[in-house]
């Protein structure tokens, strides 16, 4: 297994999209849907298309991104996010 480094804890909400900047490329990204309804999308390119974490999901992807783009769809969803690298 891989050694991690340095680990990002990142917390927020979203209504419609945004962009988040890591502060370095990560190598796993953890993203967690903290709402109780609603899904929440979340891509990390710009060109992709969004892939969707239902109500209380969470997903752990190994990826070199530095960017984590979210969108809430016009509903306020609490996430947390975990880069890795």
């Amino acid at each position: 297994m891989a050694s991690i480094a340095n680990f990002q804890p990142v917390e927020g909400s979203v209504t419609n999209t945004a962009t988040l900047a890591l502060d370095r490329r990560a190598r796993f990204i953890e993203i967690i849907n903290d709402d109780d309804t609603n899904p929440l999308k979340f891509k990390f390119n710009d060109g992709e298309s969004y892939g969707t974490l239902k109500a209380k999901e969470s997903i752990t992807v190994p990826v070199h991104s530095a960017e984590v783009y979210l969108d809430g769809n016009g509903n306020a969803i609490n996430y947390r996010i975990r880069s890795m690298s």
